[in-house]
């Protein structure tokens, strides 16, 4: 360690290096430690190993610096009463795991530096976490993320309702944990009259003297698809009296750089089997090409349950022949709610740092037909819960979603035909990873269908020779409700009509916006609409040869 006064102000600069490293070690955790052995300021060194701490007051320090594959070291304690350098000179460190004993993966340690293994995991897990935490109050940082909310069924895990917001921001916080020492007194869960809030922990609450002094830790098992990896794993040091949590740090076997956290609740009060297991989350780390660490993804998932009123009383009071007057209310867990944030691109200055690899999905959508699939051209699919603008399939059906993150997706598919009869638009779940997916086909409910559904007593008049209109009336932008429509066109021998009579049907417009439908219309065929007390010339409409739905609009002339 190398140090030089001045007297022009309370900053601490300097550079790290190693033997093996003469350029400099970047991310390095550099922490200034006061007199009371508290962190007075915290920082990373850049990507020349260079550093800067600022003093909040004059005093005497220690500076303590951690990096993974390094041994931490902690200088002489020094005065600062204005600038002063110090540059420091670190010691490399074997990466391979000291053996790991019998006791270290059976017995749960209260402290992780209890043992060899245990100490270096929790060493180098710390000092990722703390990495992080400085990365993401810099606001030279900028990270651009999509925040996510997706809603499942708990019983059969479908998806029912998904909500994505796309932002761009200089602070990663996503998320604050309570102070550790309403952790330690109410736990993870706080439990109002009719609601439960869950609370995750966060980084600050890992690296607290109270979570370390609360909670015990082993060596685990990897994982069976990532023999790289290596688990420390953590559990409530005692029986808990509320809501505590336990999991997994996992970390890289050949590196020991952390990659993720995976907890569970435990102690819930849960009135159905798995919830316990189901409510929990995940936070994954990543290091930048800085040295800086960043939380690359996270989620938490939270049973959500309703409150079901049964007749009787409850199943612990009830007898063979008791009464059944009572009402019984309980809680039902219905749905899981996971929501989190998903790391797109992290720029540092304006330079892109880190990307993530995003994913395009083919769609193929369909029309069903009693004779065959027909493609559903002009069909525009949705990406439920996205503030995206649609996309438009093609003449064959065929469209593609560009640039997804992983995880899963509702999409939507609609058509002008099916939207103005008012039929429910079609929703399929697309799962996103990292590898290649072959294109998914969407089938849509065919018109006929559709028309046949809104057409009630006249649904048996559509055929594949007919088909519907539907209309709106309005003079300028106000709808015209109430209004009688008459749709008439020129039969054929065929029926009761003599050839060359005119056929025509009286509809009424509706008394909300002014629509108006005419089933069973001939295709291929002048169509002409009048509106009663208008005595302008009719609007002429002609449905296709395979055309179900005729969308009409009929404008007015202004009143004098």
């Amino acid at each position: 360690m190398t140090l030089v006064g001045s007297a022009t102000g309370q900053v601490v600069r300097g550079s790290v290096h190693s033997r093996a490293i003469s350029d400099g070690i970047a991310g390095t955790v550099l922490l200034l430690i006061d007199s009371a052995n508290a962190i007075a300021a915290r920082t990373l060194a850049d990507e020349h190993g260079d550093y800067i701490l600022y003093a909040p007051t004059r005093g005497h320090y220690q500076i303590r610096a951690l990096r993974i594959g390094f041994r931490p070291m902690t200088s002489a304690p020094f005065s600062l009463a204005g600038d002063t350098t110090i540059a420091i000179q670190m010691v490399d460190l074997p990466l391979d795991l000291p053996v790991v004993t019998t006791r270290e993966r059976t017995q749960c340690a209260v402290r992780p530096d209890s043992g060899l293994a245990l100490t270096a995991l929790w060493e180098d897990a710390k000092t990722a976490l703390l990495a992080t935490a400085i990365t993401r109050d810099d606001a030279k940082y900028r990270f651009d993320l999509t925040d996510h909310t997706r809603i499942y069924d708990f019983k059969t895990r479908e998806l029912l309702d998904v909500d994505l917001k796309e932002a761009a921001v200089y602070d990663t916080h996503s998320w604050v944990s309570a102070p550790p020492e309403r952790l330690q007194r109410d736990g993870y869960v706080v439990e109002r009259r009719d609601s439960a809030t869950f609370i995750a922990p966060d980084i600050e609450t890992l690296l607290s003297e109270y979570f370390v002094a609360t909670h015990c830790f082993r060596v685990g098992v990897q994982r069976g698809d990532a023999d790289r990896l290596i688990a420390l794993e953590f559990d409530p040091a005692s029986r808990a009296k509320h809501v505590e949590i336990r999991g997994t740090l996992w970390l890289d076997r050949r590196t020991h750089e952390l990659r993720s956290l995976d907890f569970n609740y435990v102690n819930l009060d849960v009135p159905m089997a798995g919830a316990d297991s189901a409510a929990g989350g995940h936070v994954g780390f990543a290091r930048l090409s800085t040295g800086a660490w960043v939380v690359t993804n996270w989620t938490i998932r939270v049973p959500v349950a309703h409150v079901a009123s049964e007749q009787g009383p409850p199943p612990a009071l009830r007898r063979v022949g008791g009464p059944v007057a009572l009402l019984y209310r309980h809680a039902v867990i219905d749905e899981l709610h996971v929501s989190g944030g998903t790391l797109r691109d992290v720029s540092r200055d304006g330079t892109l740092v880190w990307s993530r690899g995003t994913r395009s999905i083919e769609l193929h959508v369909m029309s069903a037909n009693t004779r065959a699939d027909l493609p559903a051209e002009r069909s525009a699919i949705f990406l439920v819960g996205s503030q995206r603008r649609f996309v438009l399939a093609d003449s064959l059906g065929h469209a593609t979603i560009h640039d997804l993150l992983p995880g899963a997706y509702l999409i939507e598919v609609a058509t002008p035909e099916l939207d103005v009869l008012g039929a429910a638009r079609t929703r399929v779940r697309i799962d996103v990873d990292s590898s290649a997916a072959p294109a998914t086909d969407v089938r849509v409910k065919s018109s006929l269908d559709a028309a046949r559904a809104v057409c009630l007593d006249e649904a048996k008049s559509l055929n594949d020779d007919t088909g519907v209109i539907v209309g709106s009336v309005r003079r300028g932008d106000e709808p015209l409700r109430g209004r009688a429509v008459s749709v008439s066109w020129i039969g054929e021998a065929a029926g009761a009509h003599s050839p060359g009579s005119i056929i025509r049907r009286t509809v009424r417009t509706l008394a909300s916006d002014g629509r108006f439908l005419a089933c069973g219309v001939p295709r291929n065929r002048p169509i002409e609409i009048r509106v009663a007390g208008d005595e302008a010339a009719p609007t002429v409409a002609r449905l296709a040869t395979d055309q179900v739905v005729g969308i009409v609009s009929v404008v007015l002339k202004p009143e004098p």
